[in-house]
């Protein structure tokens, strides 16, 4: 079993703590939850979920604000073993998800591999 070193730790825990406090708004699922077309939901009044394949410790978070505003913006999935993928929603996507339609993005690839993310209204 791997054990977390107190540096790794301290930065999960940091990660962990810098995510919003409304459950829905908090994403990092792994291959599991709702295979629906994503068309269920209102991202604007109950935030978003986030599922990332093949995860393995990753979390990452997308905000009400942030798909109500709509501008591109780049996320960084976090873990606690020090890397890391970023994404990209775009304005589209986030039209898309005002809309109450999810989203998948691939992320950035590190270590040669990387993640599908689905996000999807709550």
């Amino acid at each position: 079993m791997n054990r977390l070193n107190r540096k790794q730790f301290l930065a999960a825990l940091a990660a962990v703590a810098a995510l919003p406090l409304v459950a829905p708004a908090c994403g990092g699922d792994d291959d599991g939850g709702d295979t629906t077309d994503g068309s269920d939901g209102d991202c604007l009044a109950n935030g978003t979920q986030v599922v990332i394949s093949s995860n393995h410790g990753h979390l990452v978070a997308v905000a009400a604000a942030d798909v109500e505003a709509g501008a591109q913006k780049t996320y960084t999935l976090s873990n606690a073993d020090g890397h890391t993928h970023d994404m990209v929603l775009t304005a589209d996507h986030f039209a898309d998800l005002q809309g109450g339609t999810m989203v998948t993005v691939q992320t950035t690839s590190f270590g040669s591999h990387s993640h599908s993310v689905t996000v999807r209204c709550a």
